[in-house]
């Protein structure tokens, strides 16, 4: 799963796959916002917080893999593990953030 995510949290793209693992299609995905729509709100906060250490470039992604749910168009949840990746201007700043997620299986978690 491909998402990019622009500095306000709006989903810039996300790829078919990423898509249909979340229940959506593309097109329902792009220009809604990511945090309110797709991150779980127990986990909400935290995750809009690193996005913002993230965003501000007082965050090293580098080699940061994590876990962390998703909220499915079904209404269930799922496991995805995350890579993140930050966008960059010539100056920079950072403009955008890319997370690469994989779905984790039950087999997975054992």
């Amino acid at each position: 799963m491909l998402v990019v995510v622009r500095s306000d949290g709006v989903i810039e793209m996300i790829n078919r796959c990423g898509a249909k693992h979340l229940g959506y299609s593309e097109t329902d995905l792009i220009g809604e916002n990511w945090f309110e729509m797709i991150v779980p709100i127990a986990v909400r906060e935290n995750r809009l917080q690193t996005f913002e250490l993230m965003m501000s470039g007082m965050l090293n992604v580098e080699e940061r893999v994590y876990r962390c749910p998703v909220f499915c168009g079904d209404g269930t949840e799922k496991s995805i593990l995350w890579c993140d990746s930050l966008l960059r201007e010539e100056c920079g700043n950072v403009t955008d953030v890319v997370f690469s997620g994989k779905l984790i299986l039950d087999e997975d978690k054992e």
